[in-house]
């Protein structure tokens, strides 16, 4: 089982020759296991803001394109472990959406699948890419 992160989630959608060749195989190996790769909620939120921001164009309705992103991936929740998790993350960037996607693997003990360079070489989770 893996969780991704925001940019993954959208190349997955659009560009999906964007991903490397280890991110693809993790991704289809959790596909073909039948097992829903995890998001966060924090990724919900930041693909309903990357489209509300009109830098992604859907061909369906928005509500259509959140339906299937929910249906594809398991919803993991904001909680306050997950907040205190991120909030104790040493040495790490400060974007808190970063914080809780990173706090997420590390609260599932999954590794997250982020093409992000700041959060890989942070090493406070394992990452694929």
């Amino acid at each position: 089982m893996i969780t991704l992160d925001s940019h993954i989630v959208l190349w997955m959608a659009f560009s999906p020759a964007k991903l490397s060749p280890v991110a693809l195989k993790a991704i289809e190996e959790a596909e073909s296991s039948q097992v829903l790769p995890a998001i966060s909620a924090a990724v919900l939120y930041e693909l309903v803001y990357t489209v509300r921001k009109g830098r992604v164009k859907l061909d369906v309705p928005a509500e259509t394109f959140f339906a299937r992103v929910r249906s594809r991936f398991r919803i993991v929740s904001v909680t306050a472990e997950l907040a205190l998790i991120a909030a104790r993350l040493d040495r790490f960037h400060g974007d808190p959406m970063d914080r809780l996607i990173t706090a997420t693997a590390i609260l599932e003990n999954l590794p997250l699948v982020t093409f992000d360079r700041k959060i890989r070489d942070s090493n406070a989770c394992k990452t694929i890419w």
